[in-house]
């Protein structure tokens, strides 16, 4: 499955139906609409959610979940240094780094 995959696709994959996917999702704390959905990476999602005005570009290094780089350009960077910038992208992680996301390559920078 490339990209990002939707809810009926991970149903088919399962052998169950999308009602299920969606019901565990929902306990799974993630908000889908429908089976037509596109199920997004919790990193993705969680760095999204922190930074509404940002571009954002995350590639699964290793294709296994765990190995990411995320480019993050966003004004909440603007004037901080580099380590500051990447403290708020950890703290918008949740703790996630260095326990289910196993690594993250960081850049990240202020809009030009």
């Amino acid at each position: 499955m490339a990209g990002k995959p939707r809810v009926h696709e991970l149903a088919k994959e399962l052998g169950i139906t999308s009602k299920d996917v969606l019901a565990k999702l929902g306990e799974l704390g993630e908000y889908v609409k429908n089976a037509s959905s596109t199920v997004e990476q919790p990193v993705a999602r969680r760095l999204r959610e922190a930074f509404p005005d940002a571009e954002i570009a995350i590639d699964d290094l290793a294709g296994d979940g765990d190995h990411y780089r995320a480019r993050i350009v966003s004004a909440a960077f603007a004037g901080l240094a580099r380590v500051k910038q990447h403290q708020l992208v950890y703290s918008a992680l949740k703790g996630k780094v260095g326990g289910e996301l196993h690594a993250l390559a960081l850049e990240t920078s202020a809009p030009t």
